[in-house]
């Protein structure tokens, strides 16, 4: 107050005052935008942090759904072989697809004249097109011999390395 009291006019005080009242505020606000921004921040994070549990879950609950189908699928696919029963094949892989939308598709397919002496090509493949239906493929009369795609070549290779299951990475099939 001693600098205040020797300022010698009053708009000089006045302006003083302003001045000083106007920095307190400006400071104030700093203050306050900068915990605003911490407490939000913190706030997104946990946001962030509860949906990636949510969806990890979700994704969880997809995994073993699907792992319980393709399980399904391989003792469905045995008893097809034991039982020589196509139509069991054809009827498993479109529930299957028709139960799990997520997925590309499934298929079940047998090494080169294994599931009939006479036959290179047993195997039956059925996918979700884009409006919904299902689709069957018929993998026995395609011009290229399913035994030498990537995918086939892939899944073999693990399950003669001891793997039940084995899941195809995505590809695009022309």
């Amino acid at each position: 107050m001693f600098f205040y009291a020797k300022i010698p006019t009053m708009k000089k005080k006045i302006l003083i005052f302003i001045l000083t009242i106007s920095m307190i505020n400006a400071i104030a606000m700093t203050a306050y935008i900068a915990n605003v921004t911490i407490i939000y921040r913190k706030l997104r994070i946990s946001a962030i942090t509860n949906r990636v549990h949510y969806e990890m879950e979700k994704l969880n609950k997809t995994i073993a759904l699907l792992a319980d189908k393709a399980s399904s699928l391989n003792v469905q696919a045995e008893s097809v072989y034991k039982f020589k029963d196509l139509k069991l094949a054809q009827d498993s892989i479109y529930e299957t697809v028709k139960s799990l939308p997520d997925i590309g598709g499934a298929g079940i397919f047998f090494e080169p004249y294994a599931f009939d002496k006479s036959k290179d090509r047993v195997g039956y493949y059925s996918y979700q097109r884009d409006d919904g239906k299902i689709q069957a493929y018929n993998e026995i009369s395609s011009p290229n011999k399913y035994y030498n795609q990537y995918w086939y070549k892939y899944i073999k290779e693990r399950m003669l390395k001891g793997t039940d299951i084995v899941w195809v990475p995505a590809y695009y099939d022309e």
